[in-house]
């Protein structure tokens, strides 16, 4: 159950792999899936604003 305040999504397992590269690498800082995946909606909406 997702917690209040918050939406489950479904990805395909090659992209959760690759997230998982990026987070286990440490060197862009993130510290789980969640926090990658929600940075890079952020950025794709603030460009998406931008146009």
């Amino acid at each position: 159950m997702a917690r209040k305040g918050y939406t489950t999504i479904a990805i395909p397992d090659e992209l959760a792999d690759e997230l998982d590269v990026i987070v286990e690498n440490k060197k862009r800082g993130y510290s789980s899936r969640g926090e990658l995946v929600k940075d890079a909606i952020r950025q794709l909406l603030d460009k998406i604003k931008k146009k």
